[in-house]
C-alpha cells in the first residue's frame, strides 16, 4: 500500500468501546473533514428516516425478549417449585406434621402449577417470541441497509475519490465488521459457558437419579445367584423402611424435575445451538476481516476505481451474508424487495 491507506486507517480513528451504538449523525461529527461524502450521506434525512426505524424495532424487540424470558422462566421455576413443595409434603407425611401444614402446602403447589401454566398460556396467546425474532429482524435489517447504502455511495472520480472510497470501507470496517465480529465472539462465548454450567448441572441430575435407584439393593438381597461377597454387602445396608423408600422415590423425582428445568432453560436461551452458531459466525467475520479485507484495501490503491468500489459492495455483501443468516427466516420478502422481479430480486442478493 503507497499513500491511500495510511491516510484513510489514521483519519477514520481507532475502535472505541461505544462504536456498537448505531448513531450515524454522532460518527459523522467524528469524521474528518475529508469524508465530505460520507458525512453528508449520514446526515442525509433518508439514513435518519432509517435509524428511526431502527429505533423503534430495536426498543419494540428487547421489550419483547424481555417479556417472552420473564413468562417463560416463570412457567418453569414455578413447575420446579410445585413438584419440589411436593416432594417434601411426601417426605412429611412419614412424620408427626401438622395436617393444617400438609394443606397449605397442597394449596401452595396447586397456586405454582397454576401460575406455570398460566404463564405458558400468556407465552402461546401473546407470542412474544415471534414478535422478538420479527422486530430483532427488522432492526438488524436496517442496520444493514445502512452500511449497503454507504458501499453504493456514488464515486467521485476525481482526485480524492479513492480516499473517499478507502473511508467508506474503513467505516464499515470499524462500525460493522469489527463490532459484528466482537459481538459474535463474546456472545459466543458467554453461551457455550451457560451450556456447560447446565451440564454440571445435569451430572448432578444424574447423581440423584443413581442414588434414587439404590432402593434396589433391597431386592438384590435376595438374589441367589449373586456372588457370596456381594450379598455379604447387601446385608450390611440399612432395612427397607418406608420413610427410605420415598426418598429414594423423591430423589428420583427431584432429578427428573431438575432436568425439566434445565431443559426449558436450554430451549429459553438456546445456548448449545447460539454457541455453536455465533462463535463460527466470529471465526467467518474473523476470517473475511484477514485476507479478504486487505485484498480490498489493495484493489483500492491499484485497481481502476470502478473496479475497486465494485469489490467494496461485494465484500460488504459477503459480510452481512455471514451475519443476516440468524434472522433471514423472520424477514418477510416484501419488506426488502417490493419490486419483486427476479431482476430485482438478483440485484438485491449481489
Amino acid at each position: 500500500m503507497t499513500q491511500v491507506y495510511p491516510d484513510a486507517i489514521d483519519l477514520m480513528g481507532k475502535t472505541r468501546s461505544d462504536d456498537w451504538k448505531l448513531d450515524p449523525r454522532r460518527d459523522a461529527t467524528q469524521l474528518p473533514a475529508t469524508a465530505v461524502d460520507l458525512g453528508d450521506h449520514l446526515r442525509s434525512s433518508g439514513i435518519q428516516e432509517m435509524m428511526e426505524r431502527y429505533a423503534r424495532a430495536d426498543q419494540h424487540a428487547i421489550a419483547a425478549q424481555e417479556r417472552y424470558k420473564r413468562l417463560a422462566r416463570l412457567a418453569a421455576i414455578a413447575s420446579f417449585s410445585g413438584v419440589l413443595l411436593g416432594t417434601v409434603a411426601l417426605l412429611a407425611l412419614q412424620f408427626s406434621v401438622p395436617r393444617s401444614i400438609l394443606t397449605v402446602a397442597a394449596l401452595t403447589q396447586a397456586l405454582l402449577v397454576i401460575i406455570s401454566i398460566s404463564a405458558a398460556l400468556l407465552n402461546a396467546r401473546w407470542r412474544p417470541f415471534q414478535s422478538w425474532q420479527e422486530q430483532r429482524a427488522e432492526a438488524e435489517n436496517c442496520r444493514i441497509s445502512l452500511f449497503d447504502s454507504i458501499a453504493d455511495i456514488k464515486i467521485n472520480d476525481t482526485l480524492g475519490g479513492r480516499l473517499q472510497l478507502a473511508l467508506r470501507l474503513e467505516y464499515f470496517r470499524r462500525y460493522q465488521l469489527d463490532v459484528q465480529h466482537s459481538y459474535y465472539g463474546r456472545r459466543g462465548a458467554e453461551h457455550q459457558a451457560n451450556a456447560r454450567r447446565s451440564n454440571r448441572w445435569r451430572f448432578i441430575a444424574l447423581l440423584l437419579i443413581i442414588a434414587g435407584t439404590a432402593s434396589l439393593l433391597w431386592s438384590l438381597r435376595q438374589q441367589a445367584w449373586l456372588p457370596e461377597i456381594v450379598l455379604q454387602v447387601l446385608n450390611h445396608i440399612p432395612e427397607r423402611t418406608q420413610l427410605g423408600q420415598t426418598l429414594f422415590l423423591a430423589l428420583g423425582i427431584w432429578a427428573s424435575a431438575l432436568q425439566n428445568l434445565l431443559s426449558a432453560f436450554s430451549l429459553i436461551s438456546l445456548d448449545e445451538r447460539n454457541a455453536s452458531r455465533y462463535l463460527t459466525t466470529a471465526s467467518n467475520l474473523g476470517d473475511l476481516k484477514a485476507e479478504p479485507l486487505e485484498e480490498v484495501r489493495k484493489a483500492i490503491e491499484d485497481q481502476p476505481i470502478q473496479n475497486a468500489a465494485e469489490m467494496v459492495k461485494n465484500f460488504v455483501a459477503l459480510v452481512h451474508d455471514q451475519i443476516s443468516s440468524e434472522h433471514r427466516e423472520w424477514i418477510a420478502l416484501r419488506k426488502v424487495a417490493p419490486e419483486m422481479t427476479v431482476a430485482h430480486l438478483r440485484q438485491r442478493r449481489s
